[in-house]
């Protein structure tokens, strides 16, 4: 049964940002319940862009605030149109009144959604009935997915992929722009893609990316594979009229790494591939940058075929990397050479191995070009 709410008042502190207004309040935690919602990604709310929560952070929370103080505030929006704020500057009360028929939740966390569940299990099972301190706001849907996406993309141990996802979306059914949110056509494009080589069945990463809220675990990100897969949408666009340049661009990604998947089975497939580094930033990042960088050359003598792509990558120059313990974590294969691992972790390191295998590369692509061109 749907709870509809009649009009609810606070002691409030308003503060104003840059045309926003803030409220700050506090709740307690038996209060607050009923009038709270989460906009995760679930199966029932496939454009949540929210990850689910993480039980072992929330209760990490929860233990902390048993002796501990937190006085940073959650974040809740009163959705535009479904409710409105009413401050009185002379008694200081906040007033929230919620459009006949608005059901709950009618306050929607966009900030600090662990804290909120370890204060709900601090009550819940603690008995402890705290003081919740929230800012309130009065925007739309659209500026709780902006403030979400512009707070934590700053944070790099937060995935901010569904928020981008949600943001991409809801700016491409709506013909309008998310204020605060700036995403380049050319990432638009590589999240399109990253989609699709997750769904499907053809592709070779089907079922293989990691979108937060997803149910795949795996090594391969969705936020560092977009990044990787507009490496290829950039150059994709040097070759290809606009109209064509995605389909093109996910043809050679699909191309060139079922041809990997085919040489290095034992690094790409199964339990083991968690030993090699192939599907992990290294070779994500290296790969896509391979395919980018010779995407043009290659296109010119029609040489961007799966059976193409292997025979570069078996070629006497390429060879030396293209096997599946040159990538593996140990790093202790009999080689005159550095392997993977060897170069280390750092993007400089993935760099460098890029410059290796590229010169490798540009070197097989001449001498194929040669035997082709042969009268």
């Amino acid at each position: 049964m749907k709870l509809y709410f009649t009009h609810m008042k606070w002691k409030a502190i308003r503060f104003e940002q840059n045309n926003i207004n803030g409220y700050m309040v506090n709740v307690k935690a038996s209060e607050v319940q009923n009038l709270v919602g989460i906009d995760q990604k679930t199966s029932s709310n496939k454009n949540g862009y929210q990850r689910p929560q993480s039980p072992s952070r929330v209760k990490a929370f929860q233990k902390f605030m048993q002796k501990e103080f937190c006085p940073v505030p959650l974040v809740a929006n009163v959705r535009v149109p479904s409710g409105e704020l009413k401050f009185n500057e002379k008694t200081g009360i906040l007033t929230i009144a919620p459009k006949p028929s608005s059901p709950n939740p009618i306050l929607w966390i966009c900030e600090g959604q662990h804290r909120y569940w370890g204060y709900i299990g601090l009550y819940e099972e603690d008995e402890v009935d705290v003081d919740i301190p929230f800012v309130l706001v009065n925007e739309s849907r659209d500026w709780e997915i902006a403030n979400f996406y512009v707070i934590n993309k700053k944070q790099r141990s937060i995935p901010t992929d569904l928020a981008e996802i949600a943001a991409m979306a809801y700016q491409e059914s709506s013909g309008r722009e998310i204020s605060g949110v700036s995403i380049a056509d050319t990432r638009k494009m590589a999240i399109k893609v990253t989609e699709r080589l997750n769904s499907s069945p053809k592709s070779p990463f089907y079922k293989r990316i990691q979108i937060t809220g997803n149910s795949i675990t795996s090594t391969i990100k969705a936020n560092s594979f977009h990044v990787a897969i507009e490496e290829v949408v950039k150059a994709a666009q040097k070759v290809w009229l606009a109209a064509e340049v995605e389909k093109e661009a996910e043809r050679v990604v699909i191309n060139a790494w079922k041809a990997i998947f085919e040489i290095m089975p034992g690094a790409t497939k199964g339990e083991d591939m968690k030993k090699f580094v192939v599907l992990k930033t290294a070779g994500i990042f290296v790969f896509n940058r391979i395919i980018a960088e010779t995407v043009d050359s290659l296109n010119n003598f029609g040489m961007t075929s799966n059976d193409d792509y292997h025979k570069l990558f078996m070629s006497d120059e390429m060879r030396l990397y293209m096997y599946d313990d040159w990538w593996s974590v140990k790093g202790d294969v009999d080689s005159n050479m550095p392997t993977a691992i060897q170069y280390g972790s750092s993007q400089g390191s993935f760099r460098r191995i890029l410059q290796k295998m590229m010169v490798s590369m540009n070197t097989s692509i001449q001498k194929e070009v040669k035997k082709r061109l042969k009268p």
